[in-house]
């Protein structure tokens, strides 16, 4: 669909830094000035540096051309999304579009959720309900063994809003995430984990979890003493976490993204997931059980990360308007034949949907499609 629009936008931004194409692929962005630096070098007989310079004018080029692409993209990528929606909210109940203004709106991929093998149907479901509930976007799946096409009656439709990512094995999974930014915290009761409850994270927004209050409360005190009233409210907040933060690895700056992984029902986090995470994390616990269900795990995890202000929404403009776009479309039966009498035809915006061409660049089926029948696995629960 963009394929023209990028050739009419490479061949714009060629002709607007004057380039001209040589054997070599090189681009001189100022004409005049590369041919008078390159006759000096020559009488200087310093061919190295004239190399070095023609390379650094093609590196620049370069990304401005890929930097450009990207920002005109997005742009017609959303005003597609825009026209989507002047076609679908006609049609859509005021209440349901506020609805998901609303949820969108909270919603937040600064921690995803990983289910690394898990073995029982009803586990992946809660886990998928939880994450809706408390705002969590992106679910990661790595489905070694068993591949969970129906999420049943659990999941009370909830995999409909979160876009669920899955994996054939470990290391794609890994890999995908540390592309989009993201650390690796494994769920782990073996020797070496850290309590989860003695984490302490830097909110998304201007929020000060209990454990903080002296350290606001005496850093207000020094403002007033030293008439300091007018600071930037901000600068007080990222103040309190530096101070808190020295010399400590239980404070998690609100700059990190975190992909937290939950294990097989049976065996827990894989060996190799262990190897390939930033840290390992454990829920203290005072009975005699040794674990909790690995549903009940991730839902009082993401209450924790609640409570201290963590899953605010932050989800870009563009992300938004495709949320609201495909939800939108996943509650309108037949929208493609409401699209066809719009002149838009399926294969324009089905690929836009599909998880490997979101903003995660994750593999997925396609999110329109009807969900297969059920199928009975036998299998352990605990």
């Amino acid at each position: 669909m963009f394929r023209n629009i990028i050739s009419k936008t490479t061949t714009t931004i060629l002709k607007n830094h004057h380039c001209c194409s040589r054997s070599t692929t090189r681009y001189c962005s100022t004409t005049t000035t590369t041919t008078n630096t390159t006759n000096t070098l020559q009488k200087n007989n310093n061919n190295n540096t004239i190399d070095e310079i023609s390379l650094n004018d093609e590196i620049i080029i370069h990304k401005q051309l890929i930097e450009t692409i990207e920002t005109f993209k997005d742009q017609s990528i959303q005003s597609f999304y825009k026209r989507l929606h002047d076609i679908l909210i006609p049609i859509t109940s005021t209440q349901r579009i506020e609805t998901f203004k609303r949820v969108i709106n909270d919603r937040t991929d600064r921690f995803v959720v990983v289910c690394e093998d898990l073995g029982n149907p009803g586990n992946i479901a809660a886990v998928v309900r939880s994450c809706d509930a408390m705002g969590i976007q992106h679910m990661h799946i790595v489905e070694k063994r068993i591949r969970f096409d129906s999420f049943g009656a659990i999941s009370k439709g909830s995999e409909k809003w979160v876009t669920i990512h899955r994996h054939a094995d470990t290391l794609e999974c890994v890999q995908n995430l540390r592309d989009n930014g993201y650390k690796i915290w494994s769920s782990d009761l073996s020797l070496g984990a850290f309590p989860f409850d003695k984490l302490v994270f830097q909110p998304n927004q201007n929020i000060i979890p209990p454990q903080l209050d002296p350290f606001y409360n005496h850093l207000k005190n020094q403002n007033n003493q030293n008439n300091q009233n007018n600071q930037n409210q901000n600068n007080i907040f990222d103040n309190i976490y530096k101070e808190y933060s020295k010399d400590k690895d239980n404070v998690i700056l609100n700059n990190e993204k975190i992909a937290i992984v939950f294990g097989n029902e049976h065996n827990g986090v894989s060996d190799e997931m262990k190897s390939l995470s930033d840290r390992r994390i454990f829920l203290p616990m005072s009975g005699l059980v040794e674990s909790f269900n690995v549903s009940v795990s991730v839902g009082m995890l993401l209450a924790y990360l609640k409570i201290q202000g963590v899953l605010a929404g932050n989800l870009t403009a563009l992300e938004k308007d495709r949320l609201f776009a495909l939800w939108c479309m996943k509650s309108t039966p037949n929208h493609h034949l409401l699209f066809q009498r719009n002149g838009i035809q399926q294969d324009d915006y089905v690929t836009m949907f599909l998880n490997n061409n979101n903003v995660k660049n994750a593999s997925g089926p396609n999110p329109l499609a009807s969900p297969p029948k059920s199928t009975k696995i036998n299998t352990y629960v605990r």
